[in-house]
């Protein structure tokens, strides 16, 4: 289990240990979707934010 305030930091972790080449990474709103992808790119993980638009 990771704290959501960790959320981010674990995610960092992983694609800092882990060889993935691709990931789709879900979140609840689009704000929370938009605020993932700016802090992974701030981190230096490429990152995009996509939604449905529902």
């Amino acid at each position: 289990f990771v704290h959501d305030r960790d959320k981010t930091n674990a995610l960092t972790r992983l694609f800092e240990i882990e060889p993935i080449h691709s990931a789709l990474i879900f979140a609840r709103t689009r704000a929370e979707t938009a605020t993932l992808a700016n802090e992974l790119v701030i981190r230096g993980i490429p990152a995009e934010a996509i939604h449905g638009d529902l």
